[in-house]
């Protein structure tokens, strides 16, 4: 999987406030990935996501979607009351 970017910021991880990263890679199907297998997981707990990222025909950069998809599950946080 390829290192994380800058593109859309994590939150600290939920569990323990350690720092997240972001990797994602294609699934390789006859060289016309329709998929990527993204993940965002924390640095000091391990904590992480994993998702197959369907990639839609009219998306245009679609390793950028599938980063700002993963990235806004692993900052999606529970309201308090």
């Amino acid at each position: 999987m390829k290192g994380s970017d800058s593109m859309a910021e994590l939150k600290d991880c939920p569990f323990c406030g350690g720092r997240a990263s972001r990797g994602i890679g294609a699934i390789d199907e006859c060289e016309n990935p329709r998929y990527f297998l993204v993940q965002a997981h924390c640095e000091r707990c391990g904590a992480e996501i994993r998702h197959r990222y369907h990639i839609p025909c009219w998306v245009k950069n679609p390793e950028r979607e599938a980063k700002r998809y993963i990235s806004s599950l692993w900052n999606r946080r529970a309201e308090r009351s």
